[in-house]
């Protein structure tokens, strides 16, 4: 990191970022959008940009991501896509123009730089109305976002670079609940859109939750920022297995992209668990039981849809050694808690039987959907449509 920072400096592309910067600021926009995704990909940006091409002219907007997955994508969806680079070419300098005049920008969360193409396209779209669609915070237990990983984890690169851009947002997608004034502090966006994260739109449409006919539970364990944290995902993952046989229900856990070979390597020899290589995604809520997590912002996806969510907290005090949590009492009220391991086997009878958190459950989803002024995904196609003066 240290010799990127060097390299970095000998270029001096802060120079021409911020040349970028004054021309985005100073140049007349035009009812033009572009939506830009991540390197990390939550598919927000990719949900927002399909559902806004249903009515948009294909001129006036365009996605841009740093992947070929993102560009295949995007071209199977007949929608406009480019790619942000830093030589000369007049493909180059048509892409340039378009975010320079561009009156809003569509962010993925985490719109932290890796490369000059980041930062040159982040000056470049400087002078637009930026929208950020956050995602991770939101959830029983909520993470400490933005500036404030500054604090909580101040060596670690990754975090410094994504609070050091979590800056000078106009607007952020906020569900209204107790973490919005916090996400608007710590992520320093002027206002809020009420909505929910974009990549659930499609599944809330499908209308209510129905359990499948075979017993399935889906589990999401957030990232392990330490070997103590794996350890303890292996030793509830265990307990967790020999519940569910009792149920004679089938467990599929998906582990955080970023998990390492070692703990892959654990649930992989374990019995009755099978290890999905396949990512998780919001559709797949409808597909299982219930949803088994510790700290992952699934586990709001799920209450939001209406899939019964098992939140499991045994490693709670080791994961805030290394950030503030934002505890949602609500959202706890609605999720089965597991503090000890051993009570699986009383929650998964319950979930399978009563079902005694149900009737909390469905008032968190109807009260949260209800607050929302519009129907979900309205209210951040609004916000990009009084962007472009339209």
């Amino acid at each position: 990191m240290l010799g990127f920072d060097a390299l970095m400096r000998l270029v001096a592309p802060e120079k021409i970022a911020r040349g970028l910067e004054n021309a985005s600021h100073s140049i007349n926009k035009e009812p033009f959008v572009v939506f830009v995704e991540q390197a990390v990909s939550y598919g927000n940006v990719r949900a927002a940009v399909l559902e806004f091409s249903k009515t948009a002219p294909l001129d006036s907007y365009i996605f841009i991501s740093p992947s070929e997955a993102g560009h295949t994508w995007a071209q199977s969806h007949s929608i406009p896509h480019a790619k942000v680079e830093i030589g000369p070419g007049a493909h180059n300098a048509q892409v340039w123009s378009k975010l320079l005049r561009a009156a809003v920008s569509v962010h993925e969360s985490h719109d932290f730089w890796h490369k000059r193409a980041d930062l040159f396209s982040r000056a470049l779209l400087s002078g637009s109305h930026k929208i950020q669609l956050w995602h991770g915070s939101t959830g029983p237990i909520g993470k400490e976002i933005g500036l404030g990983r500054l604090s909580a984890q101040p060596s670690l690169w990754h975090f410094t670079a994504i609070a050091s851009t979590s800056t000078g947002w106009d607007e952020l997608v906020c569900e209204p609940n107790s973490d919005e004034a916090r996400r608007l502090d710590r992520v320093q966006a002027k206002s809020s859109i009420h909505d929910i994260e974009f990549r659930l739109v499609d599944v809330l449409r499908a209308g209510d939750f129905v359990p499948p006919k075979d017993r399935r539970i889906a589990v999401t364990p957030t990232f392990p920022e330490t070997a103590n944290g794996e350890g303890e995902i292996v030793k509830w993952l265990a307990q967790l297995g020999k519940a569910a046989l009792k149920e004679q229900c089938d467990v599929d856990v998906f582990l955080h992209p970023a998990s390492k070979p070692s703990l892959r390597k654990a649930v992989s020899n374990m019995s009755g668990i099978a290890l999905e290589t396949s990512g998780f995604n919001s559709a797949k809520l409808r597909e299982y039981s219930a949803i088994v997590t510790d700290f992952s912002s699934i586990a709001h996806d799920a209450l939001l849809i209406g899939t019964p969510v098992v939140m499991v907290t045994v490693d709670l005090a080791e994961y805030k050694k290394s950030r503030e949590i934002l505890i949602d009492q609500e959202q706890w009220n609605a999720a089965y808690v597991v503090s000890q391991a051993e009570e699986f086997t009383t929650v998964l009878h319950d979930l399978f039987g009563p079902d005694s958190r149900k009737q909390k459950r469905q008032s968190y989803r109807q009260d949260l959907l209800g607050a929302l002024p519009g129907q979900p995904g309205e209210p951040t196609l609004n916000a990009i449509s009084r962007g472009m003066g339209i």
